[in-house]
């Protein structure tokens, strides 16, 4: 029973972000931080989660050639904490919609801090100059995955996000990470997480096209 409490607690979170339910914010005190919470059962008795959100991003040149790829763990805030919890625990959420966007680098002048927002973010800089457009949409229309011991997956690697690198770059830009907001365009939203490339900064130029899948995990502990 116990197992059983820590998986359905697992799986409303990740629908939360799916839209099967519910959805939420969270945060982390650093780039590459997990997000730990434990779930008590009973007297003396308590079950762990671990939340992971895995960025994988690919730059292309104009030819279709690869020419990067980096995959790094996003720092979750309090804000996007809250979300989650309250989205799936509390108020809950019918048809949560998430996007992606850059960061500027570069990533050595780039902090972030457990109470950042997407309105107030002081350590570092969303890129907006490097493509035309609002943020490209978070698809996550595919199943839930389980591997059938204690870990549960959501992925829009089948419809990953994409940004095409136009002339107001500057060729190059130098783009230092990336992240989630709960809206498009403006800093009205939610600040879901945001963090910075394992492999240091990344240059991009004009026709360049970048495409970004996230893999949500949730597993016991």
């Amino acid at each position: 029973m116990k197992k059983w409490i820590v998986g359905l607690l697992s799986l409303m979170l990740l629908a939360s972000l799916s839209g099967i339910g519910f959805a939420g914010d969270i945060y982390s005190s650093s780039a590459d931080v997990v997000s730990q919470s434990t779930v008590s059962v009973s007297s003396g008795t308590s079950h762990g989660m671990v939340l992971k959100q895995v960025y994988q991003v690919e730059c292309y040149d104009k030819y279709g050639n690869l020419k990067w790829s980096d995959e790094f763990e996003n720092l979750v805030p309090e804000a996007g904490l809250t979300k989650y919890l309250d989205a799936t625990l509390k108020t809950g959420l019918a048809s949560p919609a998430w996007y992606v966007f850059l960061v500027t680098g570069p990533g050595s002048g780039t902090t972030y801090a457990d109470a950042d927002t997407l309105a107030s973010h002081t350590g570092w800089t969303e890129d907006n100059t490097s493509y035309t457009g609002n943020r490209p949409a978070l698809n996550v229309t595919a199943a839930i995955t389980c591997t059938g011991s204690g870990s549960c997956s959501l992925t829009n690697s089948a419809n990953k996000a994409s940004f095409t690198i136009d002339s107001t770059c500057g060729s190059p830009c130098t783009i230092a990470g990336a992240g989630l907001a709960s809206v498009n365009t403006g800093t009205s939203g939610t600040l879901l997480g945001a963090g910075d490339f394992s492999g240091g900064d990344r240059s991009v130029v004009t026709d360049d096209t970048l495409n970004v899948s996230i893999t949500v995990t949730l597993a016991k502990t």
